[in-house]
């Protein structure tokens, strides 16, 4: 069935209202990013988006350019213009990730279908996304993926963090935590 797209905006970078937000609407997270920690991420980003490998690609274990890549931030709004959510989108290649999804309880459904929808119009073919409150509504829900593959995300941690870890794991991390969120 068909639905209607949310109110939403593009930012350049995170302004006050989001901000505010984001403190509002955060679940509990091992690690936490200020506002000045998002806006160097988006307006630094590791990737470089150039037709073809150049010089310095064979310096690099990593990649360093791609043919396409862009951060979206996105403002969320309801119909009354009221925001619920924010979403950064990483764009690499055909590729898309979400690094921060931050939204009010219960418009994950909402936020998906603003994701899809940037999907197809950016002709994208494939989605990655980790954050458990968003994995939920999509297996519950249609989507317009032809095939779905469910990974698991490892990390490596020191003895103390471990040890940390073990005592509290009342938290969750978002996709772009670490190094993943500029690739």
């Amino acid at each position: 069935h068909r639905y209607s797209l949310p109110t939403f905006e593009y930012l350049s970078e995170i302004d006050a209202e989001s901000w505010q937000f984001i403190q509002q609407n955060t679940r509990p997270n091992l690690v936490k990013r200020n506002k000045e920690d998002l806006n160097w991420m988006l307006k630094n980003p590791w990737l470089i988006a150039a037709p073809m490998q150049d010089h310095s690609a064979g310096r690099y274990s990593f990649t360093a350019l791609a043919n396409r890549f862009q951060f979206l931030s996105i403002k969320v709004f309801d119909e009354a213009l009221h925001l619920q959510g924010l979403l950064i989108l990483s764009i690499k290649d055909r590729q898309l990730k979400i690094p921060y999804c931050f939204c009010k309880e219960g418009t994950e459904k909402t936020m998906l279908h603003l994701i899809y929808h940037h999907m197809i119009i950016l002709d994208l073919d494939m989605f990655t996304v980790y954050q458990p409150a968003l994995i939920d509504v999509l297996k519950k829900n249609k989507h317009p993926f032809y095939h779905i593959r469910n990974f698991k995300r490892r990390y490596i941690v020191g003895k103390v963090l471990e040890d940390k870890l073990k005592t509290n794991q009342a938290f969750e991390m978002q996709d772009g935590d670490a190094d993943a969120a500029f690739t």
